[in-house]
């Protein structure tokens, strides 16, 4: 699997925080260093910290931000945090968040909470099925098995890394990169769980295969599904019928 171009990034910070107590209100900035930048402003006040957004960036990309949404600027990098902006930052800021609080541990728990603005898994997955994603396919573990026959099916080399890297792991936005579908660590797992269980195998060339339980799964998923919507009750037209379109008697 070819995976895309990777964006620049720098071992700088991008982040979106707010004062528990201004929840209208964000401010967006860049440092080197969050956890000092983070207890400077726990110094000037006594309010709680709210994390909404941190990724990996550069200062240009903190300079892309305020240009883009000047218009809900407040004052120097605080902005009004409205509908749009935080549409932006659940949809289409690529987000690190989870790996920034790793580092952070046990710090100020009681003064910083972390509230990443993302879109919630159900619609991520919902997305997924838009762009080509097969309709069984309702969690990781059916998601691995699928990825995994379909990159053996075109003839690409079925690592974890390609796993990961497929395009419909990848939800659909703009060039600041949207979260994955399932994340590696959730993956690494399943693939450790799938070959436990006998569903997928490793040959000698390292590459995983979908063994014969592995694809009965998978055609049980789909069939399922199938049943479902057979038997799903006819849905009522839109438009009442109009006299013309009765039967004669």
């Amino acid at each position: 699997m070819v995976r895309k171009s990777p964006q620049k990034r720098s071992d700088g910070w991008v982040y979106a925080i707010q004062w528990k107590e201004r929840s209208h209100e964000v401010k967006i900035g860049f440092s080197l260093n969050l956890k000092q930048r983070f207890t400077d402003f726990l110094t000037y006040s006594s309010d709680t910290l709210v994390i909404l957004k941190a990724f990996r960036a550069s200062p240009e990309d903190e300079a892309d931000l305020h240009a883009r949404f000047e218009s809900k600027r407040i004052n120097g990098e605080w902005f009004k945090l409205d509908a749009g902006l935080k549409d932006f930052f659940k949809v289409h800021c690529r987000c690190d968040t989870k790996e920034a609080r790793q580092g952070f541990g046990s710090f100020q728990k009681d003064r910083i909470i972390w509230r990443p603005l993302a879109l919630e898994a159900s619609t991520r997955l919902e997305n997924a099925h838009r762009t080509g994603l097969p309709r069984y396919v309702k969690n990781a573990r059916l998601y691995v098995l699928w990825a995994i026959r379909d990159l053996d099916d075109n003839d690409f080399f079925c690592t974890p890394g390609a796993i990961i890297a497929h395009p419909l792991n990848n939800a659909v936005g703009d060039d600041w990169l949207p979260k994955v579908l399932y994340d590696e660590k959730t993956i690494y797992n399943r693939i450790s769980l799938l070959a436990s269980e006998g569903l997928i195998k490793k040959g000698d060339n390292k590459l995983y295969t979908l063994t014969a339980k592995g694809e009965e799964e998978l055609f049980a998923a789909e069939d399922k599904m199938l049943e479902r919507m057979e038997n799903r009750k006819s849905v009522s037209p839109i438009y009442p019928k109009m006299p013309f379109d009765r039967k004669k008697r």
